[in-house]
């Protein structure tokens, strides 16, 4: 994605660089004669269950997960009706400022630039997986340089309160992330960590932390 964001904002030497598909799978595709008959839309639409696409994936992911036909097909159904919409704008908008040059070059641009963004956004989302240090945790690390720079009493009262000889941590998970998304306790001491569920969903439905314990945390489901 990063390769295609600098292609599409004009760096001249990734320009030079271009994956196509083979020429004999392209001039089959472009003869609107090998896609004739009633059934070829069906066999068309199944074949797009092989786009390399993340929102795709994610939704055929949950409707082979359902582990049932018909709520697996309306998962996909409302998943291509909601998609629908921005597709058409995309499309439309596209044609029209492929029209004119100055429009078509200021287009890719600011695609290039949301390309790049998603780009990194998915890299740093895969790194935080993997447990590597990601982008989104130079902050927290320059948080704690500081605080261990600047540790002297008057931050105990940022530390949590000790409840029967435990310090008593209290996050909220939600599914834009964790809140506070730093926290700090006192060494040596035993810790219980309190999280309440206020709407998880995709990544923070369970919590890993290979420096903590091993496996995860899986969201509690309702009785």
């Amino acid at each position: 994605m990063i390769f295609l964001a600098l292609q599409m904002l004009g760096l001249k030497s990734f320009r030079r660089f271009q994956f196509t598909a083979p020429k004999i799978l392209t001039r089959y595709i472009a003869d609107p004669k090998n896609f004739s008959g009633k059934y070829m839309p069906f066999l068309l639409g199944a074949l797009t269950f092989f786009l390399p696409c993340g929102f795709t994936i994610t939704a055929q992911g949950l409707a082979l997960l359902s582990g049932n036909f018909f709520q697996g097909a309306l998962i996909m159904l409302f998943f291509a009706l909601g998609t629908l919409p921005a597709l058409l704008v995309i499309g439309l908008t596209s044609v029209k400022f492929s029209s004119n040059h100055h429009l078509s070059a200021q287009f890719l641009k600011v695609a290039g630039i949301l390309v790049l963004f998603f780009a990194v956004f998915n890299i740093n989302n895969q790194l935080n997986v993997l447990g590597i240090s990601a982008f989104s945790n130079f902050s927290t690390i320059f948080t704690k340089q500081n605080l261990t720079d600047n540790n002297n009493p008057a931050d105990d009262k940022d530390l949590p309160p000790i409840i029967n000889g435990q310090q008593i941590l209290k996050m909220n998970a939600s599914a834009t992330g964790y809140d506070p998304r730093y926290l700090k306790v006192r060494a040596n001491v035993p810790v219980r960590w309190e999280i309440t569920d206020i709407g998880t969903g995709g990544c923070t439905n369970a919590i890993i932390s290979k420096s903590l314990f091993s496996g995860q945390i899986d969201k509690a489901q309702p009785n």
